[in-house]
């Protein structure tokens, strides 16, 4: 028995088994378990998301710089395909998750579509999906704090909306999306910084 630093008492259990296979098995199903709980999980954490959810007008495009986009928590609920319980991902103004602080939910259904690479914004990607009550799609363009994060954000949002019924792109997809994102990302700021200073070349020869 030990403690835990929430002070929760913990116990761990020795087992034995007759033979190394029937060991390799157990640890194999134990292991298969855990990564299942694991999938299961709530994913929560920070994101920044672009002002607005309305659906966007053909031809318009979501390149913009960040301006006005908010911090805000969201919680990833997988859902459970079994028992009919859709997937939710819901955003709050702080970590608490109450009531009082839930401000709007990104529908996720069988029509929705997880995207990355249309925003102009390092570690981004973009949910399009339609409720009963909206009257066209809406894109919610969301941003993370770094590629691991963009990573542990994709694979939860595909694992919740292949539950939901919706065709969605591999993770290795997603993954090489993000990447070719991030690396037009630099070349852009490249280009802007050798304008930049080839601006000022100018302007000192005057």
């Amino acid at each position: 028995m030990r403690q835990t630093h929430r002070g929760e008492v913990g116990y761990d259990l020795i087992l034995g088994v007759a033979t190394s296979g029937d060991r390799q098995a157990w640890a194999k199903a134990i292991q298969a378990v855990r990564a299942e709980i694991q999938a299961q999980a709530p994913t929560a954490g920070w994101l920044t998301k672009k002002p607005g959810r309305r659906g966007l007008r053909p031809g318009e495009s979501l390149l913009r710089p960040i301006t006005g986009w908010k911090r805000r928590w969201f919680v990833l609920h997988q859902g459970d395909p079994s028992g009919g319980v859709a997937p939710s991902l819901r955003y709050f103004s702080r970590p608490e998750e109450t009531t009082a602080s839930l401000l709007g939910a990104v529908v996720l259904n069988a029509g929705s579509v997880l995207s990355v690479g249309a925003s102009a914004v390092p570690h981004s990607f973009e949910v399009r999906s339609q409720g009963a009550a909206d009257l066209r799609p809406i894109t919610t363009v969301l941003a993370c704090r770094d590629k691991d994060d963009c990573e542990r954000w994709l694979k939860a949002l595909r694992r919740a909306l292949l539950h939901a019924g919706s065709e969605v792109a591999s993770s290795k997809e997603l993954m090489a999306a993000a990447e070719r994102q991030s690396h037009l990302l630099a070349s852009r700021s490249a280009q802007a910084l050798m304008a930049l200073s080839r601006l000022e070349q100018e302007e000192l020869r005057r």
